[in-house]
């Protein structure tokens, strides 16, 4: 006979409602309460609707015993999903899964739980476009770990998705953390379940148990249990088999009902307790391990139910701990280890041999090292992490290396897996009963890890180069030397030499993804620290980076065309990068690429773009609580913003900056600070002001043994504020520096600001012939370069020169030109300058006479190009080119290209 639901009319009608809402978008309702209120009666009459509704149920049911086994509910969640659905979600993604699943073992680095997380987001969105879902999860408090985190990065990440969330939570003590409360409060329901009347406890005992009592019993059952209809059915069971006391005596209700459940299973056969002792043990009991016969008194107790599947569910989770707890110690020892020797999972097989230890057991420990192993490379780090704490707990205290050998490794997973403190204790920890060895050396070099995240960049270097003293091992001295080579980004000889020693020792053949992070770390701190560029060893390492892990990912692949003034293959790369990112949600890699594709796109003539691009970086930064990342965007846009006349926002930036660093000191950071105060400074004419700026952030950037102007490009804004100040021996010497860079890194942006500032020079001198000369060599090397506001900058200065030497024509053509790239970026302080420079020549122009900018768009026009293919060969907006060829048409009477092509050809 089918069970009715009593007595929760309006909890169902709250999960009607939800249903209703799901294909609107994201939604969840959450029943709270008590164990036996009921929470998972209604929670499973709200499913059956869903599916009868036509919504894909994917739905969860996690024992107590299920929440130590990784991904266990990942598991069932994933069995309803359509296989073209998983089919359909990108073949990284889906292979995370597998591995995690163990389904499919991985061939190089496991996949991290954010990975997971991500294809269990891609699979729902996926999914939820051909069907709306419901993810259905029973007593939530019990999912294990690994699955609780990826369902919390879900949650936070809905938005429009036509996904509804259902699940329950037991409520004793307290309110436990679950991954529904990382739901918005807006879509996110609570539905406290309250005890049963008195009518509905009646009702619901005379269908269960076909029986009816007398009201002053009803009356008495309702005061014992409190409404609670598991707690009230359990009293009319007893009633039923021992009969109604009488008035005035007492209920068979123990203070702790676990007592009465234990007495209720104690009338059971033997055979049947002990078979439902292994499955209450069990994380997942079915029929292939317990003895079917053996249950039926259970079943007909209504302690448990047969699913089709084979699976055994106890029909309420409290009849499980009720038979567990019915044993001894010793008895469930001896479960347990009987359990070990028939179950194929390591992880599983290796908990039940640790609740069957009855103290310290290195061959438990082992078998504990050996499930950490298996759940770390599924990517449950949470999982890895409590095998790890159990194999240490085990450890017999007489083997003293295999003790610190595990805690140095626990340190390792608890920082992985983000509890710094808890790794920084452990490891610190270590320190007390020092001496020397490997395991001393891996806790060194792993506290100094977590060291320098924490802010302790000094002490996390010191802590790992004290490493290196106790480290024999070749492979390990080179990931020491590789990591530190990179932690060292502030001292780069430093970081150049352990680059070097890394390189030295890796095996290329062994490790490739290693060996190639620190092959291009080793080629750009030797570039960096003043070397020429390695190109044969920057292409073998971007080469080799395909087969890098994500922790051995390097940024160089995408710096080095940049280094070299190769835009077009840094922005493809920079792009290629982020797409994959976004896929992933990697906010991290995110952030950076958006910051990357930011500074390209200002260094490149999009000033407007790049301030959006570094505004969303800096939002997602500031959410993830980078805060040093966050200002180095901060002092970045503000040169950005001054381009743009943005003075107030600018300076605004740079002083939030300054203020920071006074609490997190750091040479580069405040360096790209100083050199933004720089560019201010200069673009309002104040070449005092950028001087003392530019002069800090060259001292800070020599102080960390910088020689080469690859990421701080404003050597030449120096030597034209030192120029304008009249200090012609000092920038000099200024240039000297520059030009001797660019004969040893000949890059475009090195030759064509060198001859600038050589053209500056040699016209403060008096000699604006040999100016001009110098000037007309850098628009040379700007035609290879590719940064539109750097030739504006050498075209006015050029201008300035002709006008000097009375070449007036010229000079008003040249400084148009400069006018109009100012224009079209914009960059209307430096605009205004040329516009100045206009006025001062003096020279008037026919109404009929075409502007350099618009012979040029004019010619381009008439040989047959877009209006698109004139913009970028000129740097301009398309609207520019239009509003210039509309010019043109007006002044030459025409109405059209083809009248364009003949007009112009009649010119010459």
């Amino acid at each position: 006979m089918e069970r009715r639901t009593v007595g929760r009319e309006s909890e169902l009608r709250a999960g009607l409602e939800l249903l209703g809402r799901v294909p609107s978008g994201p939604c969840a309702l959450v029943f709270e309460g008590e164990p036996g209120i009921g929470k998972t009666t209604v929670w499973r009459e709200t499913v059956e609707r869903a599916r009868s509704l036509g919504f894909l149920v994917l739905s969860s049911r996690p024992s107590q015993s299920e929440a130590r086994l990784s991904f266990a509910s990942l598991g069932d969640l994933l069995a309803g999903v359509p296989e073209s659905t998983l089919q359909a979600i990108p073949d990284p993604l889906r292979e995370a899964l597998e591995i995690a699943l163990l389904r499919r073992t991985a061939s190089g680095s496991p996949p991290d739980q954010r990975a997971i997380a991500v294809a269990l987001h891609s699979t729902l969105t996926t999914g939820a476009a051909v069907q709306p879902i419901v993810v259905a999860v029973d007593d939530a408090q019990w999912i294990d770990p690994p699955t609780a985190s990826a369902l919390e990065f879900v949650a936070r990440r809905l938005e429009s998705e036509p996904v509804g969330i259902v699940a329950s939570v037991r409520i004793e003590d307290g309110r436990p953390p679950t991954f529904d409360q990382a739901l918005s409060d807006h879509i996110r329901v609570v539905c406290r379940l309250e005890p049963l009347s008195l009518a509905s406890l009646h009702q619901m005992i005379k269908e269960r148990l076909g029986r009816s009592f007398p009201r002053p019993t009803l009356v008495r059952i309702e005061r014992a249990s409190r409404g609670n209809p598991f707690h009230a059915l359990e009293i009319a069971r007893e009633l039923v088999v021992g009969g109604d006391p009488g008035p005035g005596a007492a209920l068979p209700v123990p203070d702790d009902l676990r007592k009465l459940l234990k007495a209720r299973i104690r009338r059971l056969p033997t055979a049947t307790r002990d078979a439902l002792l292994v499955a209450a043990a069990l994380s997942d009991p079915s029929l292939a391990v317990v003895n079917e016969a053996a249950l039926e008194p259970a079943i007909v107790a209504d302690l448990i139910r047969i699913e089709a599947d084979g699976r055994i569910v106890f029909t309420h989770p409290l009849f499980a701990s009720a038979v567990y707890e019915a044993t001894t110690p010793g008895q469930r020892r001896d479960l347990h280890g009987r359990l070990a020797d028939s179950l194929p999972d390591a992880e599983e097989r290796a908990r039940h041999l640790a609740l069957a230890a009855g103290g310290p057991d290195e061959a438990v420990a082992q078998a504990l090292d050996a499930a950490c192993r298996q759940a770390r490379s599924r990517g449950a780090i949470e999982a890895a992490v409590s095998l790890k704490r159990e194999a240490r707990r085990l450890t017999p205290p007489s083997l003293v290396e295999e003790l610190h050998r595990r805690s140095a490794e626990l340190g390792e997973l608890l920082f992985t897996a983000g509890d710094t403190p808890a790794a920084r204790e452990i490891l610190e920890k270590l320190f007390t009963v020092a001496a020397t060895g490997q395991w001393r050396a891996d806790a060194l070099a792993q506290l100094g890890l977590v060291r320098w995240y924490d802010g302790g960049w000094d002490e996390g270097i010191d802590l790992c180069e004290q490493a290196l003293v106790d480290t024999h091992d070749r492979k390990k001295r080179g990931r020491l030397h590789s990591q530190l080579a990179w932690m060292c980004s502030e001292n780069i000889p430093r970081a150049a030499e352990h680059a070097r020693a890394a390189v030295d020792l890796l095996d290329q053949s062994e490790e490739p993804g290693l060996y190639s992070e620190a092959l291009l770390n080793r080629v750009e701190w030797e570039l960096k620290e003043g070397g020429s560029p390695d190109a044969e060893g920057a292409a073998l390492g971007i080469l080799l980076q395909e087969t890098a892990s994500r922790w051995e990912q390097s940024h160089v692949p995408l710096t080095w065309p940049r280094y070299n003034d190769d835009f077009a293959t840094s922005r493809e790369r920079g792009e290629r990068r982020l797409e994959h990112a976004l896929a992933e949600e990697d906010e991290v890699v995110v952030c950076e690429q958006l910051m990357q594709l930011g500074w390209l796109a200002w260094l490149t003539g999009d000033p407007e773009r790049a301030d959006g691009l570094i505004a969303e970086a800096m939002e997602i930064s500031e959410r993830s609580g980078n805060v040093l990342f966050a200002a180095s965007l901060d002092a970045m846009r503000a040169q950005v913003q001054a381009q743009l006349a943005r003075v107030d926002e600018a300076q605004g930036a740079i002083a939030r900056v300054l203020g920071l660093l006074d609490d997190y000191p750091s040479v580069l950071f405040e360096a790209r600070c100083h050199e933004a105060a720089g560019f201010v400074a200069l673009s309002l004419g104040e070449a005092a002001d950028a001087d003392r700026a530019y002069t800090r952030a060259d001292e800070l950037i020599e102080s960390a043994g910088m020689r080469e102007p690859a990421d701080y490009r404003f050597h030449g804004d120096h030597i034209e504020a030192v120029v304008t100040l009249g200090e012609l021996e000092r920038s000099g010497r200024l240039l000297e520096r520059l030009e001797a860079r660019g004969r040893v890194f000949p890059r475009p942006w090195t030759l064509a600001v060198a001859a600038r500032c050589r053209g500056l020079l040699q016209a403060a001198h008096g000699d604006v012939a040999a100016a001009e000369a110098s000037l007309e060599d850098a628009i040379g090397h700007h035609e290879r370069l590719g940064m539109p506001f750097e030739l504006a900058r050498t075209l006015l200065c050029l201008g300035r020169v002709q006008r000097r030497r009375k070449e007036r024509s010229a000079a008003r053509a040249t400084l148009e030109r400069a006018l109009g790239i100012f224009d079209a970026l914009p960059a209307p302080l430096w605009a205004e300058r040329a516009r100045d420079e206009i006025v001062r020549i003096g020279l008037r122009r026919a109404p009929e006479e075409l502007t350099v900018n618009e012979q040029q768009v004019a010619e381009l026009a008439a040989s047959g190009l877009t209006n698109k293919e004139i913009a970028a060969r000129l740097f301009m907006s398309r609207r520019t080119v239009e509003a210039n060829l509309a010019r043109v048409y007006r002044k030459l009477g025409i109405r059209s290209r083809a009248e364009l092509g003949a007009t112009m050809a009649r010119r010459g």
